[in-house]
């Protein structure tokens, strides 16, 4: 008896453990997908910032008098 009560609480550690770790997995992939997000955020941002400077440069250029 004493050996199957000794498994038996090994058991529910086991399990409770395991929630945990479930737990843990969840909001592991939470935070990677908020993580993609803000890289595609910070990726458009470059992007307008390159195609606003590369503007800004062609203007210039263009009505710029050179002699």
């Amino acid at each position: 008896n004493q050996k199957i009560d000794t498994l038996q609480k090994d058991v529910t550690e086991i399990k409770i453990a395991q929630a945990e770790i479930k737990s843990e997995v969840k909001d592991l992939k939470e935070q990677v997908r908020d993580m993609k997000g803000t890289q595609k955020n910070q990726i458009w941002a470059l992007i307008t910032l390159l195609g606003g400077s590369l503007i800004t440069v062609s203007l210039r250029a263009l009505f710029t008098n050179n002699p």
